[in-house]
């Protein structure tokens, strides 16, 4: 029997929130709006700081 790799934190997350798998390869990812809003804001402050 082959020993499992353990996954690393970037492909547990990148299965965490893949919603499909194209034909070509590439992948729909899904990213929580909640997140992007307040990375975004953040940035916002600092560059009119």
């Amino acid at each position: 029997m082959r020993e499992m790799i353990p996954k690393t934190l970037y492909d547990k997350l990148w299965d965490m929130h893949e919603v499909t798998q194209m034909k070509d390869g590439n992948s729909l990812l899904y990213i929580d709006r909640h997140i992007l809003y307040y990375i975004n804001s953040f940035n916002f402050m600092a560059v009119s700081l």
